[in-house]
């Protein structure tokens, strides 16, 4: 009987340390949408657009008002695009320390790969003999990733609304921490000259550039948890982060092949290494100067320092995901 009454208290303890301890972590999952506007890393597109713009349609357009060349023309499909949106994902455990207060430690992942297909067509006449100049970036990318850990504060209010259940509820939140974010742009771009049916001329160009970064993150927003059990459930929420990286380096290369049988073909590159910075590039050719900015590691001829590189990856975002209790 005593060992009974005895196994029966046991029971009895555990039974009541499950309750007195349930329910004080919550472990999350999400997803979803953020809105941004990086304009420091959307001067890629910008300046490879006036870049192409400048040494082709004005040369044409130069030589076409000398008397050298005819029936200029330009045919342009596909855009330069610019980063605007992100996915962010993450996972983040609660610590309950109140009813209404929790603390949290995490980590998300923001990443975005814009790609562009864009295919430019010059086509005039040189001596009565048609040509064709037919320039090919496939593809054009802008690149991004950012690993944040955090910690969290949030703020948890019941909601009486009957349609979403009586465990629902408004939390309020404040996160931030350290962000390490990776940069690339890189494209490939074939250029044929060509009269007709036959080539003249042809070269392909591979351009790569990486670096990598570091900053800091604050983020601030508010989500509905939508309890479906007494250990699950779903949210929702609207957030706003603040995101700034800077101090980035990292390697870069091009390629450049040119010929038109394969075998036969010349190679050149180069390879450099160095910081990010904002860029400013100078050309001048007999059709006139062109000054353009863009972000960049390259310190070549030409090139020269104009502002610190920062990656702004600010901007409002939208989440959903799932949470467990235990």
């Amino acid at each position: 009987m005593k060992r009974k009454s005895i196994s029966f208290s046991v029971v009895i303890l555990f039974l009541s340390a499950s309750l007195l301890f349930s329910s004080i972590f919550q472990l999350e999952f999400y997803g979803g949408l953020s809105w941004l506007s990086p304009e420091n890393l959307n001067l890629l597109s910008s300046f490879q657009q006036s870049y192409e713009n400048f040494y082709y349609y004005e040369a044409l357009s130069y030589w076409e008002q000398k008397g050298k060349i005819s029936d200029l023309s330009k045919k342009e499909e596909g855009l330069f695009k610019e980063l605007k949106l992100a996915i962010p994902v993450g996972a983040r455990l609660k610590f309950r320390f109140s009813n209404n207060l929790s603390f949290s430690a995490g980590v998300s992942y923001l990443s975005r790969q814009q790609s562009s297909e864009v295919t430019l067509t010059y086509s005039w006449k040189q001596q009565d003999v048609a040509l064709e100049r037919v320039n090919s970036y496939s593809p054009f990318e802008i690149y991004f990733k950012a690993i944040s850990p955090s910690l969290g504060i949030h703020y948890l209010l019941p909601i009486k609304f009957s349609f979403l259940g009586s465990n629902s509820t408004l939390e309020l939140f404040l996160i931030g921490g350290p962000v390490f974010v990776k940069v690339r742009n890189y494209y490939s771009l074939s250029s044929q000259l060509k009269s007709g049916f036959y080539p003249i001329q042809k070269v392909n160009l591979v351009h790569s550039e990486e670096g990598q970064g570091r900053g800091t993150f604050i983020e601030s927003g508010f989500k509905i948890n939508l309890n479906l059990s007494e250990v699950s459930g779903i949210f929702l929420g609207a957030t706003y982060r603040y995101c700034q990286a800077s101090n980035f380096s990292g390697q870069g290369w091009e390629k450049i092949t040119s010929g038109l049988q394969s075998g036969q073909e010349t190679v050149e590159r180069i390879d450099w290494e160095g910081d990010w910075a904002i860029k400013e590039f100078n050309f001048s050719e007999d059709w006139g100067n062109l000054t353009v900015k863009k972000p960049s590691n390259y310190t070549g001829e030409g090139v020269k320092y104009s502002n610190d590189f920062k990656v702004d990856l600010s901007g409002p975002q939208l989440i959903f995901g799932i949470f467990l209790k235990f």
